[in-house]
């Protein structure tokens, strides 16, 4: 008498377990490409963040900070009757959301000197460095080899600031330069917000 056998073979579990695990696979690389981008968005929003406060305390203190606290408020340095201490500019600074370090914040105050130059390998791109006279810029601003387009320093009048970041969902994206530095953390900053 034949037996009638209901149930799965061996190799129909094992088609259905592949099948599932690739599906997995694809899905888990597909949401972390969404997290890095939320948190590209974060530093984004942080950068513009902290440029907003950093007008407001001009405003009112006629300079920005020369640094930013590293976490906590950032006030007033009560140097005039509109700049108080009391006065809060940005409740809590942003830090990076993946490392928690803060953000690159360089100020050059007035009356420094910009070098815009050039730097290689071929296709060159354009970098700043900052110096704080002109005879140290004039010295100082060469482009690497192979760069032909002429370097150039520009006085700095009012005081500047840029704050840079690293976002990790950049295709082909190049190296930002911060205060003459393109460092942000363990990584290379390739974000910027200036107020120049």
């Amino acid at each position: 008498m034949f037996k009638l056998k209901y149930g799965f073979t061996l190799i129909e579990m094992l088609v259905v377990i592949t099948i599932i695990s690739v599906l997995l696979a694809i899905s888990l690389f597909g949401i972390q490409g969404v997290r890095e981008s939320s948190r590209d968005a974060k530093r984004k929003s942080d950068l513009q963040l902290i440029a907003s406060g950093l007008e407001l305390y001009k405003s009112d203190c006629n300079k920005y900070p020369s640094s930013l606290p590293v976490s906590g408020p950032l006030v007033g340095d009560g140097s005039s009757t509109t700049c108080l201490s009391a006065n809060t500019y940005i409740s809590a600074v942003p830090t990076d959301p993946v490392t928690g370090r803060s953000y690159n914040y360089f100020y050059l105050s007035p009356n420094s000197y910009k070098c815009f130059r050039w730097a290689g390998p071929s296709p060159c791109t354009q970098q700043t460095q900052f110096f704080p006279t002109s005879a140290d810029c004039n010295a100082g601003c060469t482009n690497d080899s192979g760069c032909t387009d002429p370097p150039f320093c520009s006085q700095v009048t009012g005081g500047t600031y840029e704050i840079c970041a690293a976002l990790e969902n950049v295709s082909g994206s190049t190296a930002t330069d911060c205060g003459g530095d393109s460092t942000c953390g363990s990584a290379t900053c390739n974000y910027k917000v200036t107020n120049s």
